[in-house]
């Protein structure tokens, strides 16, 4: 009875990790992430431009997603609510890359390696790559200035000559190699950094002049965003969480693997290079610090986003923004021989005036226009038919114009801003519709009021817009052939993800031709939780071999108990239990629920469980989100028995610190030169005893401000927390409880006097 319970347990327990997600667009949502390698802003005249570079990768493995379907992107400015549309698309110009390659002396047995896995990537590079390539050991050689020659690239290569008892000036080449690429036009631009060890010399001392924390701060400047790629040869020597962290912090890709697999850890670097999309567009800030979300919606209805955060030294007006028209029913008055047009308008604020005019379809000859004055005139407008023929077909055309009789341009710089087609036929009456109500049991429900007096209309087709970005949804288009008994129609909501959408409904006659057009803007939908067993039915009807899966685990399990019985049998007494096989839950000591436990033993016992060699390096395109790459495997074995003693929980007291900051100045002259690690997340700032940075100044608030850590974009953000002598950067007060985002060097001051620095750590 009491394995049957355990088989009962087993059967659950296998089902809910199977069945976690009601729909497939959640784990695709959830897999996925924006990585962004540079941005570029422009301060012109009238607007702000921008230029961001971004990857969407694979959020568990790291690896570019090359062939992602992108739908739609917009940018919005937190502070002032301001969300503009960009336009996306693959670069066009051309890539400037530093390829510097590892010259040292324990580079003497993989030379060969190196040289065919470095030309074979060359010849894959983005078309019209410029590459300048650079050796470097205890010296820094630059090999070839750069060129989109591929043949004159592929010959410096062949010029990298290890050289016997040389070190690893590993930062200092770094430093080199993104010094070369801020000469290059800003934008496409990054280093690809191979070496097989760390940077030390023969002796063990360190290399380079140069230091880490001097490496990322030059790359991560504003002005320049170089990301830097690392690809190590899994050595004894190498250190693995140093390469990773370069890439993580500059926005670049990182990749360990054996000598066998240098080709391939080179063409995953190019692949994510040519993975790499463009998002462009115009936002008119005010002047200061802001905070700005990037968004991508992808064609499978999953939403992506990145924060950051930006300067701007002069404040722009907003435009006004083009006059949006919807046709919401045409009537038709045969005694009048005019049309009553409905309009609903939006955007009005430089429209004065609107011109009706009526095009036939095939000549594309003017027949009649109307001009009305806006608001003054009354809507709906009559348009007349005069003059037109008997079943011809025709074309409305609605233009706008401003104060000054200009005519206002659409967003293809024309000048109708709707256009709708007809058949002139004065024997037939209009159908208006409307939606009187909505209601949200399960699906949407729509009760509509209807004028057919001839019963033209032969079906209903709509779909829905989310009002947070104002794009349609493509799995929201619905079709009923005509209304329930009691006037309403239902609009199936199983694929809606959460959010607040305006509902678009048309009524259609025999032809296809629409009659008549309405919408209900501001439904707030919330999908409904499935409960287990419905989530398990969901599973097996969207993928039936889960079902399969279970079945073949019972099997296993069975077979599994009758082996365990017959060896029962065979035994008599009660065996002694021995200390050395005992196997104890790991645990995770959490002070706080956001702490990122990113530290060095951690991440490399993962390729440890990844393999049953410990020397032997994991494959494939490292993760840069490395601490979340971390924090999920974690997870998966947190409170449960494993014997992994690399998983052995750290004292946050010895955690190593993923950064920390130097207080420079304070009115508390005991404080200045004190470095505070960065342990916790949030870290807390201010003067009560319950912070974890407590700095004894008057003029910083109790509860002052908190530092905060996005694992998934490998990000660092303060806030202030509403203090009184605010929180400052570049001078700048920084807007209360927003997160801004903090780099390398970060000059950040509390108050009126305490001012800090803040660093990166190496992993």
């Amino acid at each position: 009875m009491k394995r049957l319970r355990y088989l009962i347990f087993l059967i659950i327990l296998v089902s809910s990790f199977l069945f976690q997600a009601p729909v497939p667009q959640a784990s695709a949502q959830s897999n996925l992430s924006i990585v962004i390698n540079s941005i570029i802003l422009n301060e012109n005249e009238k607007e702000l431009s921008y230029n961001i570079y971004f990857t969407i990768v694979d959020r568990i493995t790291g690896r570019a997603m090359p062939n992602i379907q992108i739908k739609s992107s917009s940018l919005e400015l937190l502070e002032e609510k301001q969300l503009v549309e960009t336009i996306v698309k693959k670069p066009e110009s051309p890539y400037y890359i530093s390829l510097v390659l590892d010259a040292s002396g324990s580079m003497l047995g993989a030379q060969s390696a190196l040289q065919d896995a470095a030309t074979s990537a060359i010849r894959n590079a983005p078309s019209g790559t410029q590459f300048t390539v650079l050796s470097f050991n205890e010296q820094i050689q630059q090999l070839s200035t750069f060129a989109d020659s591929v043949e004159r690239t592929i010959n410096a290569i062949k010029k990298v000559k290890p050289e016997s008892g040389k070190g690893t000036c590993l930062f200092d080449a770094a430093y080199k190699a993104v010094e070369l690429l801020t000469e290059t036009p800003p934008g496409r631009r990054s280093v690809v950094l191979f070496t097989d060890g760390r940077d030390e010399l023969s002796n063990g001392n360190p290399c380079s002049k140069y230091t880490f924390d001097q490496v990322i701060s030059l790359a991560t400047q504003n002005d320049v965003r170089i990301p830097i790629n690392t690809i190590g040869l899994g050595t004894a020597a190498i250190n693995e969480s140093e390469l990773t962290a370069i890439a993580n912090y500059s926005g670049g890709f990182s990749a360990i693997g054996s000598e066998s697999e240098l080709s391939n850890l080179f063409a995953e670097i190019m692949d994510s290079l040519q993975a790499q999309w463009l998002g462009s567009g115009f936002v008119y800030p005010q002047a200061g610090i802001h905070t700005a979300v990037f968004r991508v919606d992808l064609e499978d209805g999953s939403t992506l986003s990145s924060q950051f955060s930006f300067d701007t030294n002069r404040s722009y007006n907003i435009p006004a923004q083009t006059p949006k028209i919807l046709l919401e029913s045409i009537q038709f008055d045969r005694e009048n021989n005019l049309y009553d047009v409905s309009l609903n308008i939006e955007n009005t604020k430089i429209l004065k005036s609107l011109d009706f005019s009526i095009w036939e379809k095939q000549g594309g000859v003017k027949i009649l226009g109307t001009r009305y004055t806006y608001p003054n005139d009354p809507n709906p407008y009559k348009v007349s038919a005069s003059g037109l023929m008997l079943d011809v077909d025709y074309v409305l055309v609605i233009s706008g114009y401003d104060s000054q009789n200009n005519p206002i341009l659409n967003q293809n710089q024309g000048t109708a801003l709707l256009e709708h087609e007809f058949k002139y036929n004065p024997n037939s009456q209009g159908a208006l519709i409307e939606i009187s109500s909505v209601a949200i049991p399960k699906d949407l429900r729509l009760t509509i009021t209807n004028s057919d007096p001839q019963n033209r209309i032969a079906v209903y087709e709509g779909w829905l817009i989310n009002e947070s970005n104002n794009t349609q949804l493509s799995d929201s288009i619905f079709t009923v052939n005509g209304l329930n008994e009691d006037d309403t129609i239902f609009v199936p909501m199983s694929n809606i993800p959460n959010g607040k959408y305006t509902v678009i409904l048309q009524a259609l006659d025999t032809n296809g031709q629409i009659l008549s057009r309405t919408e209900y803007n501001g439904i707030v939908y919330s999908a409904p939780k499935l409960g287990f067993f419905k989530k398990i039915g969901a599973g097996i009807q969207e993928n039936p071999i889960i079902l399969i899966a279970i079945v073949v685990i019972i099997i296993v399990f069975i077979a599994f108990l009758v082996i365990n019985y017959q060896k029962n049998k065979q035994t008599t007494g009660t065996p002694a239990l021995q200390a050395d096989h005992i196997i104890t839950p790991v645990t995770f000591n959490k002070s706080k629920s956001n702490e990122v436990p990113v530290v060095r033993t951690e991440f490399l016992s993962i390729n440890n469980l990844a393999s049953s060699n410990a020397n032997t390096p994991s494959k494939g395109l490292r993760a840069i989100q490395a601490a979340q790459l971390s924090q999920n495997k974690m997870d998966k074995n947190f409170n449960t028995q494993v014997d992994v003693p690399e998983f052995q929980p750290i004292p946050p007291s010895q955690k190593p610190a993923l950064a920390h900051i130097i207080v420079e100045k304070s009115n508390n002259t005991k404080l200045e030169g004190q470095k505070i690690a960065i342990n916790n997340f949030p870290f807390t700032i201010g003067r009560n005893t319950q912070n974890d940075c407590i700095i004894d100044d008057n003029m910083i608030s109790k509860f002052h401000a908190e530092i905060t850590y996005d694992p998934s974009q490998q990000k660092f953000y303060i806030k202030d927390k509403g203090s009184t002598n605010g929180t400052w950067i570049k001078g700048k007060r920084i807007p209360s409880d927003h997160l801004i985002y903090i780099g390398q060097d970060q000059i950040i001051r509390f108050g009126t006097s305490t001012q800090i620095i803040f660093k990166l750590s190496i992993l």
